[in-house]
């Protein structure tokens, strides 16, 4: 329906182009043209409130769930009480349907690397997933653009990961990097890891003492409720014990080893971002830390490029320039 509004240059309610949730909308909200109880006459009343500053006049709106009902007003009806039952009997259906075949809209929507980051040049508009492994137009879907060009997931993701390397292997950045290797290696021959390691050692052995104290006095009839208070801060404190144990031995390894090629090192760790982010696993985060580090992926058809689209990102390092101390974006 909404690629036919679309066809029909008919405008959606809020202006623009029309897409499925404007018409599908929320049930639970009677949001959406389908779920819109207006259209049979009934409204929900009473259903948020406003408030405006005294001074500067600002409305703030809230939601007043308790005090709201439902009313009928027929006088507003304009569809009829058979269509509506009817449509929302087949809502039902495909509802039920979707459930049992397990393949619903939602679990469609998974999420990937590029995931937010990537729209069209000449519309603006977002470059969403059209196939099982292709990207296009959002707008283009609902013919509300002339842009019918479509990009594989692995040539996008492996484009843009070429352009953001050679951002991230600029000189300034790599000398910075050794600069800050440098420091840290010289903070940690200043430590003594050897007595600091010890002391953890020992109190981390005094705490587990102190547990075993508990629970032999519980044992022997002790209430355990008296106990339960301490036991949760020596818990707590064991666990910092340990994390602190694990840093100290990965700071007293660190420092036995030599000196690395700090170049070739950054490049390795970079060579390796693709692959690290690309992770089916943790590809939700990945995508979070990528729009962190990347404003946009901008594609634009050009007969020239592979895929027949120019891919241009923007990236902000004001993160990465700042810890490595260095000042602008890119």
């Amino acid at each position: 329906m909404a690629v036919a509004l679309n066809k029909d240059n008919i405008p959606a309610p809020r202006g623009g182009s029309w897409d499925a949730s404007t018409i599908r909308g929320n049930k639970a909200r009677h949001e959406g043209i389908l779920n819109n109880r207006l259209y049979i006459g009934e409204a929900s009343v009473c259903k948020i409130g406003r408030r405006y500053h005294p001074e500067t006049g600002e409305k703030a709106v809230f939601s007043t769930d308790a005090d709201a009902e439902m009313k009928a007003f027929e006088e507003l009806r304009i569809v009829p009480q058979e269509v509506w039952d009817a449509a929302q009997m087949e809502i039902e259906k495909r509802r039920r349907r979707t459930r049992v075949s397990g393949n619903s809209q939602s679990a469609r929507r998974s999420k990937h690397l590029l995931s937010g980051l990537m729209h069209f040049g000449s519309c603006g508009h977002p470059y969403v997933k059209v196939g099982k492994s292709r990207f296009g137009c959002r707008e283009a879907r609902k013919h509300a653009c002339e842009n019918r060009a479509t990009i594989a997931q692995c040539l996008v993701e492996g484009r843009t990961f070429k352009q953001l390397k050679h951002l991230l292997l600029a000189p300034e950045l790599i000398q910075n990097f050794e600069q800050e290797f440098h420091a840290e290696m010289q903070q940690l021959e200043g430590e003594d890891t050897v007595s600091a390691l010890k002391s953890t050692e020992r109190r981390l052995v005094a705490i587990q003492k102190a547990r075993r104290s508990i629970m032999t006095a519980i044992e022997h009839g002790a209430d355990f409720a008296a106990y339960s208070a301490r036991d949760i801060e020596l818990i707590a404190e064991t666990k910092a014990l340990e994390a602190r144990l694990a840093d100290l031995k990965a700071r007293q390894a660190a420092k036995a080893r030599p000196t690395p090629d700090i170049p070739a090192l950054f490049a390795q760790a970079v060579d390796e971002l693709e692959v690290l982010l690309g992770s089916p696993d943790t590809v939700a985060q990945a995508n979070e830390h990528l729009s962190a580090l990347i404003r946009s992926v901008t594609l634009t058809p050009d007969p020239r490029e592979e895929g027949g689209l120019a891919i241009d990102i923007k990236a902000d390092l004001t993160t990465l320039r700042a810890a490595t101390g260095i000042g602008s974006d890119t």
